[in-house]
């Protein structure tokens, strides 16, 4: 199966990657490879802009 995430997701695991949550039972499930995660150009430029506004991340 391949699936794409929004950006959304993904900075969400950024904000809790030690956790229980859907999403990061989801991202976790792609790291293992249960399933391939695909990743555009725009996604990526998407979260290294938002990530740079937000030096929390």
């Amino acid at each position: 199966m391949r699936v794409i995430f929004d950006t959304n997701i993904l900075i969400s695991y950024l904000l809790t990657p030690q956790g229980s949550s859907p999403i990061n039972m989801i991202v976790e499930a792609a790291i293992v490879g249960i399933f391939t995660l695909l990743v555009s150009a725009d996604l990526l430029e998407e979260l290294k802009r938002r990530i740079a506004t937000k030096p929390y991340l």
